[in-house]
């Protein structure tokens, strides 16, 4: 494949999202990703790989859902290795595809890691696990179906995970059955199409309600993770950026008034000189405060930096942003008296459309103020005309 294409594949693919665990794509990357393959007239022949942990779920049971949960990241980091289009399709399944056009050198390249894996099994039981010695049972580790398409065969991309889902299921069932002796196999498009034609219709359906319910779990998923600070729980950046984008969409500048208060905690970082421990408890105790200042209509989110939040409030006027800004500065003083560090907060006050007519114009003018406000002394509201 043509280096600068392969990079250019990779780029446009760089801005969706990654699976949480195991740091490979997740199943909506990777599909946006292949459907850009399948479209690409330079890659001729090309490889899918099936990939699905044998035994996982007597892992997990007798080792622990920590351990089985290491060991997935352990057998991602070796695919991603070797290939860097690698997808966790769900919990302990993987996609990978080969883009070099010669089935030769996927066949050989998976054919190796399949060992290699299998092979360096032993060495993860050693380091996690207290009686290494069981590695053995759970040999092989991988179920590996290769599928080796081509461009001559033309195939929409559903198929392609058609064709993957039942390579594994018919090579994992063979291998149980005791009727094959690796569970290693190479499949041909055009041998293993026919076998899908004449598969019983209640399995597809089966297979494509199975998928469809997947796939809304994990897109569901990735948006609550994508948008959600992870030590508050309260929206992060992205999702405070969207809303503050859609309200000022909907807003009228000649009728209508937004308020954006700029906070930035007053030396809170004395707290993770306890521990980070502390840190992270004490931004989610702060994150309450704030939760109780808001009317029913005010969006509440932890911003860019550890110790910033913002806080937009459609439809109240500038007076009325300052007053709702100090009450939050005083109550946030009173309340955390009684903590092991009492907390204090500096704010930065812009509103709409006197300050700005866009996010940026706005932040800008927010910041601005904040900046005054640490500069006056902190546990500050600060507002400039």
């Amino acid at each position: 494949m043509d280096q600068l294409k392969k990079n250019n594949l990779l780029h446009t693919s760089s801005n969706q999202l990654i699976d949480a665990l195991t740091g490979c794509w997740n199943r909506v990357r990777f599909i946006d990703f292949l459907a850009e393959v399948m479209s690409d007239p330079f890659i001729v022949k090309w490889s899918a790989v099936g990939i699905d942990l044998n035994n996982f779920k007597k892992i997990n049971d007798y080792f622990g859902h920590s351990f089985g949960d290491a060991l997935l990241q352990w057998v991602a980091d070796r695919l991603k290795e070797e290939c860097p289009y690698t997808c966790r399709v769900s919990g302990d399944e993987f996609f990978m595809l080969f883009l070099e056009n010669d089935h030769a050198i996927h066949n050989k390249n998976a054919k190796f890691l399949y060992e290699k894996i299998n092979h360096d099994l032993s060495s993860f039981f050693t380091a996690h696990a207290k009686n290494p010695e069981k590695a053995q049972e759970f040999l092989p580790l991988l179920t590996m179906s290769v599928v080796n398409l081509s461009k001559n065969t033309r195939i929409a991309m559903d198929k392609v995970f058609t064709l993957l889902d039942y390579s594994v299921y018919e090579l994992k069932s063979k291998y149980r059955q005791n009727n094959l002796t690796t569970s290693f196999r190479i499949y041909d498009m055009s041998a293993l199409l026919p076998l899908i034609s004449t598969v019983e219709e209640n399995w597809v359906s089966e297979y494509l309600m199975k998928r469809v319910s997947e796939l809304s779990k994990a897109l569901a998923e990735s948006n609550t993770l994508a948008l959600s600070d992870q030590v508050s729980g309260l929206p992060n950046a992205l999702a405070a950026e969207s809303y503050i984008n859609n309200i000022l969409v909907q807003t009228d500048p000649q009728k209508d008034e937004i308020c954006l208060l700029f906070i930035d905690g007053d030396d809170l970082r004395l707290y993770n000189k306890i521990s980070y421990q502390s840190g992270d408890q004490m931004i989610r105790n702060l994150a309450l405060l704030f939760k109780e200042s808001l009317n029913r209509n005010e969006f509440l989110a932890r911003w860019r930096r550890g110790d910033e939040f913002v806080i937009i409030c459609p439809g109240l006027s500038i007076e009325a942003g300052k007053e709702k800004a100090e009450q939050l500065r005083a109550m946030i003083e009173a309340k955390t008296q009684s903590w092991q560090i009492p907390v204090t907060i500096s704010i930065g006050l812009a509103c709409y459309p006197h300050h700005g007519e866009n996010l940026d114009e706005l932040l800008e003018h927010a910041e601005l103020c904040l900046t005054q406000a640490k500069s006056l002394g902190k546990n500050q509201v600060v507002f400039i005309e």
